[in-house]
């Protein structure tokens, strides 16, 4: 295996493949602590860049903290790491008293979407049904929702950019939700580089050359 080889495949298993952390949800423990977390980086000095009217957000190294809200107040946040080749979820929660109103996660990973060059990697492990619902929104929203097994990643990989097309594979499929890790994609660049990325992969995996995990 050349050098390069061997980057791009650490590249790959450290963006795709290494363990999840937290999950997501509207769990008002994980409200909290992101609350605790963005109140900490004001109080160290940082000040909160406006993305647009009502977002905010924090950018510490590969640290990434996005909000709904005001400088000072949290409604609705998300924690991502940055990878070198997606974004990782870390953790993401919104207030409990907004439990279904404003603002909603579809458009906080829509905001995030924007604002970035990469992929969102999410996992569902505490979420199902919430979750779809989640990955129908972000194709009627224009994103695309990409899907995979941790294990056989280059060979499960689908990718959905219309809501009919992501409820027919899940109920053809009957899935287990937290087997599975989602991707979020904006179409057209980002959406053609996270598919080479996984190409590459399958192509790699047919010639013997990488192991899962």
């Amino acid at each position: 295996m050349t050098m390069e080889s061997s980057n791009n495949n650490r590249d790959f298993v450290e963006s795709w493949l290494m363990e999840m952390p937290e999950g997501l949800g509207e769990v008002g423990g994980l409200w909290e602590r992101l609350d605790r977390t963005i109140e900490h980086y004001r109080m160290v000095g940082w000040k909160p860049e406006k993305v647009k009217p009502g977002l905010y957000k924090i950018i510490d190294g590969q640290t990434r903290l996005y909000w709904y809200g005001t400088p000072t107040r949290v409604d609705l946040a998300i924690w991502l790491q940055r990878k070198p080749q997606s974004l990782v979820v870390h953790m993401s929660g919104k207030n409990p008293e907004l439990r279904g109103k404003a603002p909603y996660a579809s458009d906080l990973y829509a905001a995030v979407l924007d604002d970035n060059d990469a992929s969102v990697l999410l996992s569902d492990t505490q979420l199902s049904t919430q979750g779809l619902r989640l990955w129908k929104r972000m194709t009627e929203m224009g994103y695309a929702v990409t899907v995979y097994d941790e294990y056989n990643p280059g060979r499960t990989r689908k990718t959905f950019t219309k809501p009919q097309q992501l409820m027919r594979y899940f109920q053809d499929e009957d899935q287990e939700f937290g087997r599975y890790r989602y991707v979020l994609s904006k179409p057209g660049q980002n959406l053609e580089e996270c598919i080479s990325f996984f190409n590459l992969r399958r192509y790699r995996e047919l010639a013997g050359l990488d192991s899962i995990g």
